[in-house]
């Protein structure tokens, strides 16, 4: 394969700045119905890339990843037309497919574009590096204030303040910051070590203010990933963090099993404590709340035979005033659920069809910790609606096409060789 052109600075610097727009979900233009997110601007940036392409030369692209676009689009038709046809709401379900109709074009855009990745990856990664610390500084002063802002969530249940960032909500902020880790351990070769580890512990210790625990558990998975590469060769350190990770987890299942309750009088630290002893707990609390709201949505398409057609996006909350308990939203979190629910059984298949082949594209570049963790992290929350797991997702299985390329500038390499390698063994 030819060597491709360097991209030119102004290039790297568009396509950087357009991605990290993902990062900005709460930030909202518009009025009167009309909605913007700065993710959306990041599409006109974008097209305006992929016409001035001609100075790089494109990797070969995989035919599963566009066999995987196929099955997007026959998922976005089949709950299209759910939303119109059967839906209590249709404009309601209508604003939300033009938001997923912008994110599935936005990831097939990045993929156009993938040659620009591995240029981009440092400077992308150096800004979302600085939003973080202004979420961090954003929870500091709410925490020593005591008094809420936009970077954080109040829950009054365990009296700390749940970190979100720019985002709707912190379990959403958490999503986000674990595929990004996940993205990076895909593109390690590419991204700078000192970045690349100064990224893993500003966004661990991000993901743990979120007080997402499942969020914690893929966190985790992409953390003993890129230990187990990195301290390899040093077993003494590989088997300290690997006991580590072990005891939590062993403390985690102990304490859901013996119901332990402590409390320490410090907020923060029986929240933690709560967090990891109630990691699998779905007798009570949010866990309890999920379980509930899922049976009531299979409860939903089983009593109406509602399997084949759905009931539109987000069905849920147009069928039901109400949530499952006092304080739980008329809101369907669980992704898994949801595909069904709102476009019905052809629907979901093609969806879960979709993800597969996505993941097939993508094992050669490390993917399979990046989809995992989607799958783990989608069972959580819905997280489609937004952009940034479309737009991540793209880069990684961007990275298993990309085969060989001209050295991004910056990244240091032997002198014998101009070309890095993004596959493994």
């Amino acid at each position: 394969m030819p060597e491709s052109l360097a991209p030119s600075r102004s290039q790297v610097a568009l396509f950087s700045l357009a991605v990290t727009l993902v990062a900005f979900p709460n930030v909202r233009f518009g009025g009167g119905g009309v909605v913007i997110l700065p993710e959306h601007i990041a599409i006109p940036i974008f097209l305006l890339l992929l016409l001035a392409r001609r100075t790089v030369a494109p990797p070969a692209r995989s035919r599963l990843a566009i066999a995987g676009v196929i099955f997007v689009i026959f998922w976005s038709l089949f709950t299209l037309a759910s939303s119109v046809l059967v839906a209590l709401d249709p404009p309601q379900s209508l604003r939300i497919m033009a938001w997923i109709a912008s994110n599935i074009l936005s990831s097939i855009l990045v993929y156009s574009l993938r040659t620009l990745i591995p240029y981009s990856l440092n400077v992308i990664t150096s800004l979302l590096m600085l939003v973080i610390l202004v979420t961090l500084i954003g929870w500091a002063v709410a925490q020593s204030t005591r008094q809420i802002n936009d970077f954080v969530e109040a829950d009054y249940a365990s009296l700390v303040f749940r970190l979100q960032g720019f985002f709707v909500e912190p379990n959403l902020y958490a999503a986000f910051l674990t595929l990004v880790a996940a993205m990076l351990y895909a593109w390690n070769k590419v991204v700078r070590p000192r970045l690349y580890w100064t990224f893993m512990g500003m966004g661990g210790f991000s993901i743990y203010l979120t007080f997402t625990r499942v969020a914690w558990v893929a966190f985790a998975v992409v953390l003993t990933a890129s230990l187990l590469r990195t301290l390899r060769r040093r077993p003494l350190l590989l088997s300290v963090a690997v006991v580590g990770l072990v005891f939590v987890f062993v403390f985690a299942t102990m304490g859901n099993q013996q119901g332990q309750d402590s409390r320490s009088g410090d907020p923060l630290f029986d929240a933690t404590v709560g967090r990891i002893t109630g990691l699998f707990n779905t007798a009570q609390g949010t866990g309890y709340t999920r379980v509930l709201t899922i049976e009531s949505a299979l409860s939903d398409l089983t009593t109406t035979g509602a399997w084949w057609t759905g009931f539109g996006l987000n069905g849920y909350s147009q069928v039901h005033d109400t949530g499952v308990t006092s304080w739980a939203a008329p809101y369907l979190p669980t992704l898994w659920i949801a595909i069904f629910y709102d476009g019905g059984i052809v629907a979901g298949v093609s969806f879960v069809i979709a993800v597969t082949l996505f993941w097939l594209a993508s094992r050669r570049s490390r993917g399979t910790i990046f989809f995992a963790s989607f799958v783990l992290l989608a069972g959580a929350t819905n997280n489609v609606w937004f952009a940034f797991p479309w737009v991540l997702g793209a880069i990684v299985v961007g990275a298993a096409s990309y085969v060989t390329a001209t050295e991004p500038p910056g990244q240091k390499r032997a002198a014998h060789s101009r070309s890095f390698a993004l596959t493994t063994p």
